[in-house]
């Protein structure tokens, strides 16, 4: 009887489910119908649970780009991040590996990351991703080093990272930087940023040394 009672409940809520996996199997499709006519490209997906409808996607020729796509304004519209992630991972591949011979960078400790702003761009359909240079888009570039502030010695390889962003005439509009100092229990990281540098970067080419970039940017000595 036990065993009845709790086939028909499951019975039960797999019906109650069934029509919004099957919603969702269609949404997805048309997702990846709309992403491949977008960009002539062919993409995995994959559906996620969320507040709102979201799919995950990512290039077949490169699955280290991840990106979403949500539902447009109206019904039956889709929108994407695509470009953005494309940017983004254009310019951290451009620079990761010099970067890393200065800092080393890791996924949960000393890092960079690259952010393009989400506005959205001109085209419907994409034969040739544009370039963010073409286009002007505003970005950012923020490094985050694990370690506390305590002498201008520690400027010397982030002057030598602004080199390295003028060499490949990248433009972001801001560079900035933060020494956090993390505090480990058996639980819990805790982590608070000791020193900032923030540089708009229609000024970075007045820092021609590091001594230029402590004076320039007034870090404060903690």
């Amino acid at each position: 009887m036990y065993r009845i009672v709790m086939k028909g409940i499951f019975l039960f809520y797999l019906l109650l489910l069934l029509p919004g996996c099957l919603g969702n199997n269609e949404e997805v499709a048309a997702s990846k119908s709309y992403i491949e006519q977008k960009y002539n490209k062919e993409f995995n997906t994959d559906y996620v649970f969320d507040t709102n409808f979201l799919v995950r996607a990512s290039p077949v020729d490169n699955p280290q780009i991840i990106f979403n796509i949500r539902q447009g304004e109206e019904e039956g519209t889709f929108k994407d991040d695509y470009l953005q992630r494309y940017w983004e991972w254009q310019v951290d591949t451009l620079i990761r590996d010099e970067i890393a011979s200065l800092f080393p960078l890791s996924d949960e400790g000393t890092n960079f990351t690259v952010h393009f702003s989400k506005d959205s761009y001109p085209g419907s359909t994409f034969e040739e991703l544009p370039s963010y240079k073409e286009l002007d888009v505003e970005y950012e570039i923020d490094l985050r080093l694990i370690e506390t502030y305590r002498s201008e010695e520690q400027l010397t390889p982030v002057y030598e990272v602004i080199q390295i962003l003028l060499k490949h005439e990248l433009q972001p509009t801001n560079f900035s930087v933060s020494w956090v100092k993390e505090e480990r229990t058996e639980s819990v990281v805790s982590s608070y940023v000791t020193e900032r540098l923030e540089i708009p970067w229609e000024q970075a080419g007045h820092i021609k040394t590091a001594e230029d970039l402590v004076l320039f940017m007034g870090v404060s000595h903690k």
